[in-house]
């Protein structure tokens, strides 16, 4: 059975924008603290890793939206669970590098510098079944 596609990016963009807030929290918290001085490359970091998948979601649930027909557009399950799932691997990712201090023997900048070796990989992933979830759905046949 199809989904609803406005409803399933509806849930999407809330676990985005709620996640990246949290994250965004932490990081305004260790700024604040002045957990990295001087070094603005933390907020680089940070707005590279989430502004582009937001930025997506954003402009496409609002181009969604503005269409009289929204809700006739479906979508398999496997494609919103799937891109779920990768979602929230990435965003926790993501907020695993700017705790996990404690955990290893690198400094926070270091540890930040080292994370695009597991950040890079799923970030495309995470750009693919964005773009396939955001861009792809079906009326149903009359």
């Amino acid at each position: 059975m199809k989904l609803k596609m406005f409803n399933c990016q509806k849930k999407l963009t809330t676990m985005w924008f709620c996640y990246a807030g949290v994250i965004l929290l932490l990081l305004v918290g260790q700024s604040i603290g002045n957990k990295f001085g001087d070094n603005n490359s933390v907020w680089e970091w940070f707005l590279g890793h989430t502004m582009p998948s937001l930025s997506l979601i954003a402009g496409a649930i609002v181009a969604l939206a503005l269409k009289a027909d929204k809700d006739s557009i479906l979508i398999d399950p496997f494609f919103y669970r799937l891109t779920w799932a990768i979602s929230f691997l990435y965003l926790s990712l993501v907020l695993l590098t700017l705790v996990a201090e404690n955990l290893t023997s690198m400094t926070a900048i270091e540890l930040i510098n080292q994370s695009s070796l597991w950040l890079m990989p799923t970030q495309s992933l995470v750009a693919i079944f964005l773009g396939i979830f955001f861009n792809r759905g079906e009326k149903p046949a009359p």
